[in-house]
């Protein structure tokens, strides 16, 4: 079981590696600041494999990704791609997943470590 938030994250996450030439696998997002959308991907750990600076890695990563359900609008800022998530498909996701697990919904599964 994937919460939406999270198949929102990764469907983001597939569609940059999508438009990187090198495997690259160690893909984070980030929150960033208020108005500057919902997850922001930093590119300059990129720069020294795709010999670009990060803000032009950001700006051909925003011409080329495309929107989908998830993403309704990506842009580049500095040397940062910032995607804006469609709130009504995430609302409706979690809404429906909480009424589907009932009082199991954000619990985690147990682990048989000691911490």
């Amino acid at each position: 079981m994937i919460y939406p938030l999270e198949e929102c994250k990764q469907i983001i996450i597939t569609e940059i590696k999508k438009q990187i030439s090198e495997n690259i696998n160690n893909i984070k997002l980030e929150i960033p600041p208020e108005n500057m959308g919902d997850f922001a991907f930093p590119c300059f750990t990129l720069a020294s494999i795709l010999k670009k600076s990060p803000k032009d890695i950001a700006n051909d990563l925003a011409t080329k990704i495309q929107k989908n359900k998830w993403i309704t609008k990506i842009e580049s800022k500095g040397g940062y791609v910032n995607f804006y998530i469609n709130n009504n498909l995430l609302i409706s996701k979690t809404l429906k997943l909480i009424f589907e697990m009932t009082n199991k919904y954000g619990h985690l599964q147990k682990k048989e470590k000691k911490i």
